[in-house]
């Protein structure tokens, strides 16, 4: 199958993903769809690009590890199984439409204005949700923030402290 791609020399295949170096951080560029439901992110992956996971039929769970920073828009746009993401404290920046025309019902932040010094940017909004199952789960002890923060101000009536969060 990657006989017929070109890759390009500063790129390198690696369980199904494409992964570049760019200002000295690994991204995820594009996942390379296959039926696991599970997938971990190797030690290093800092960002995940636009659309990497979009259109994906058999995820189900995804462990973002502790090292992301960054993830970019509609990176699960489409996505069929996948019902839930817990983004990890690391994670400052979330661009739009990440649940867009999913099934992604539940969002779990972990980034705390108190333990972390700030809490995740949302760039954009998140697109189609459906408003009588969707939440976000942010830390208890910054709510308000998240609440009285411009870049949430969209999304208000789905945060909820994360103390309520019930698998």
């Amino acid at each position: 199958i990657l006989s017929n791609i070109e890759i390009l020399e500063e790129w390198r295949v690696l369980q199904n993903f494409y992964f570049t170096k760019e200002f000295s951080n690994n991204s995820i560029f594009e996942y390379q769809e296959n039926h696991d439901s599970y997938y971990e992110l190797r030690e290093g992956i800092t960002e995940i690009e636009d659309y990497a996971f979009s259109n994906n039929q058999y995820l189900e769970t995804i462990d973002f590890g502790e090292e992301i920073h960054l993830i970019g828009r509609g990176v699960f746009v489409e996505s069929a199984m996948l019902s839930e993401l817990n983004i990890p404290a690391s994670c400052q920046y979330i661009y739009d439409a990440i649940p867009s025309d999913s099934n992604i019902d539940t969002i779990i932040i972990n980034r705390s204005q108190v333990v972390d010094g700030s809490i995740t940017i949302l760039i954009g909004g998140f697109g189609r949700v459906d408003p009588e199952v969707f939440a976000i789960y942010v830390p208890d002890d910054s709510l308000d923030v998240y609440k009285e923060s411009n870049f949430w101000k969209y999304m208000i009536e789905f945060i909820h402290p994360i103390s309520e969060y019930t698998e």
